[in-house]
């Protein structure tokens, strides 16, 4: 019943769109920052969602995007220049969420909420880390996983931040991913050399991931996804040499290229419909491509830039697509072309 509530409430709301879909609307009432960096959305009410800026504040919306709230109570004071540029809502805790910073007080980069945001408490961590991605796994042992970028690799803890363990060293490690079904084998984004690292016993160690070009040090991977109805099915964002969006279909054995489209910086796949997917890049915004990554269709109409951040889909109304855009905050769309195929599946 309250999925039937969440996507009557949202097409009522999105009624007056029109068909490239209907145009990017900005969703930024009540926030005190445009500069956002991550965008959250809960996997069973995709009206609720919670965004990082770059003053280091968590804001929360109950109403799809269109108001937000500050929940910030316990994490460092508004700061310019502190971003929050790690941000977790954990799939089976819908009230656990984990925030991470790329700058503010040594030792003082990681938080957690167990209460939906109403207030944070902080995890310890060594040395003056740049928290950039947070990934829970959730496995016989759950371990919070934190890349790190500039060289410092991916750590991990099973005890709330007492004891942390170096799974990668000396790597700028941008994004780590899990596979939905089979949470041993997990992809990591790096930069330099060893670009796509693949693990397949819960990120104890790793192996780098044989690629179809001659990448360099200049090669980085920035996002990586797994369909969530084909989780075999894995894309990443790879930028500098190389550059492009890659698939593969085997959890990321093997790899093929589908476009050469530079700085993607996110990758969103249909929950049910694996053909539909979604990039984000710097310079070129938002594309779309219905037919599993064969051709592409730029829909920017709307964004007051092609800086885009972020895209992500609703979960429980997956035509209501949202994007985060550099400076000008987070916008809204939703692609009317795709309405047919949400109600006959």
């Amino acid at each position: 019943m309250r999925n039937i509530i969440i996507i009557a409430a949202i097409v009522v709301l999105a009624s007056t769109g029109s068909a490239q879909t209907s145009p990017w609307e900005p969703m930024n009432r009540g926030l005190g920052h445009t500069l956002i960096y991550n965008l959250a959305i809960d996997p069973v009410d995709s009206l609720r969602m919670f965004c990082g800026t770059d003053a280091g504040q968590v804001y929360e919306s109950v109403d799809g995007g269109f108001n937000w709230q500050p929940r910030s109570t316990g994490l460092p004071p508004s700061t310019s220049g502190w971003r929050v540029t790690g941000l977790s809502l954990d799939p089976d805790d819908r009230n656990l969420l984990h925030a991470g910073y790329s700058d503010g007080p040594a030792g003082k980069r990681l938080f957690k909420s167990s209460d939906g945001g109403n207030s944070w408490t902080q995890i310890p961590t060594p040395d003056n880390w740049s928290v950039l991605h947070i990934l829970r796994a959730n496995q016989a042992i759950p371990r919070l996983f934190c890349g790190l970028g500039s060289q410092q690799g991916l750590h991990w803890t099973s005890n709330n931040g007492v004891s942390w363990t170096a799974s990668i060293n000396q790597r700028g490690v941008q994004t780590v991913a899990m596979h939905p079904q089979r949470p041993a084998v997990m992809l990591t984004g790096c930069s330099g050399n060893a670009w796509l690292l693949r693990s397949i016993d819960g990120g104890l160690t790793w192996q780098q991931c044989p690629m179809p070009f001659s990448g360099s040090n200049k090669t980085g991977v920035r996002s990586i996804t797994f369909s969530p109805s084909s989780p075999d099915v894995v894309y990443i964002g790879v930028t500098g040499t190389g550059a492009g969006l890659y698939r593969s279909i085997d959890a990321g054995l093997n790899w093929e290229q589908l476009n050469q489209i530079g700085e993607i910086s996110e990758i969103a796949v249909h929950p049910r419909n694996e053909d539909i997917i979604y990039i984000s890049a710097i310079h070129t915004g938002v594309r779309r491509s219905t037919d599993r990554g064969r051709t592409w269709t730029t829909i920017n109409v709307g964004l007051p830039t092609t800086d885009v951040m972020r895209v992500r889909i609703a979960p429980g109304y997956p035509v209501c697509v949202f994007a985060v855009t550099l400076k000008h905050g987070a916008f809204r769309m939703v692609d009317e072309e795709l309405k047919e195929e949400l109600f006959a599946r």
